[in-house]
């Protein structure tokens, strides 16, 4: 049986390696009560991915976090704060396989219109590698993301829009 439990979780990207739990509750204890704070680390390496999660006891703190600690400077960096995605999303990404985590870590990172279409496209490669498509994963997840979003693509750094973000992920694992 499944209850519905409503979470109240911030997003935190761009942290430096060195920012560790204890400092990120530090930086948002003054927005509310915080019932945990969490940086999440790769797996193999045991080393920070450079983003993170607070939860608050309430949606006011939560709120009042994200509109005072986005652009904010954290440990010399300049972070994003935004309102997390499901924690189910989440899971997906702890159970699944390397092409599920980019998909996750790409879905996490979007806002807006487009945080629909990442979500969808880590179900479908958290679905892919259940299944044991291994690196079709990806191709999975692009394609479902390309249907929601847009690669655009830009001069400099990864392209722009869901799909674009994925590939991208995908290209820097090697996919």
């Amino acid at each position: 049986m499944a209850t519905t439990e409503v979470e109240f979780r911030c997003f935190v990207g761009g942290l430096a390696w060195a920012t560790d739990s204890h400092t990120l509750e530090e930086a948002f204890r003054p927005f509310g009560e915080i019932l945990e704070s969490k940086i999440i680390n790769d797996r193999e390496t045991g080393r920070s991915r450079g983003f993170g999660f607070v939860t608050f006891a309430n949606e006011q703190s939560m709120r009042d976090a994200i509109e005072g600690m986005n652009g904010k400077s954290l440990d010399g960096r300049s972070i994003t704060v935004n309102e997390a995605q499901s924690a189910a999303a989440a899971a997906e990404a702890e159970e699944g396989s390397a092409a599920a985590e980019a998909a996750a870590a790409a879905a996490e990172a979007m806002v807006g219109p487009v945080a629909a279409a990442a979500a969808a496209a880590t179900a479908a490669a958290a679905e892919a590698a259940a299944e044991g498509e291994g690196t079709d994963a990806i191709a999975v997840a692009t394609e479902a993301a390309t249907r929601g979003g847009t690669a655009t693509g830009g001069a400099s750094g990864p392209p722009r829009g869901t799909g674009g973000r994925i590939a991208h992920v995908a290209s820097l694992l090697g996919y």
